[in-house]
């Protein structure tokens, strides 16, 4: 695993925009880092990224491919509860050190916002 710096900003048209400087892994196609408590990891592959999100409360799987939707499951350990997540993927990119995803997203059928998550990664 080898250290790198870290830049992530998620921006939803509803919700006001996060932004993250910290420093994170990275192994093979693995990027992992903490927001918070929130345990981070991204899987790039080669047309597809993975965003899992985990706390001790909640893990949340998120799955994106351009023009794409992906059904996905967001676990509340205290209730317990599941809901049902869809993302429908608008356009995905990815760069030698970074990416961009614009999507929407769905909670249990309802639509929650429309979300801009970007990552930057260096040495």
């Amino acid at each position: 695993m080898k250290k790198i710096n870290i830049y992530a900003s998620i921006a939803g048209r509803v919700n006001a925009k996060s932004e993250l400087n910290t420093v994170g892994t990275i192994d093979d196609n693995v990027i992992s880092y903490d927001d918070g408590e929130v345990k981070v990891k991204v899987c790039l592959l080669n047309d597809e990224i993975s965003i899992t999100r985990k706390t001790s409360e909640m893990l949340l799987n998120l799955q994106f491919k351009e023009s794409t939707k992906k059904l996905s499951e967001y676990k509340i350990n205290l209730i317990p509860s599941v809901m049902n997540v869809e993302t429908n993927t608008k356009k995905l990119e990815i760069r030698n050190n970074s990416l961009t995803v614009y999507y929407d997203l769905k909670i249990n059928g309802v639509h929650s916002d429309t979300f801009t998550y970007y990552l930057e990664w260096s040495d």
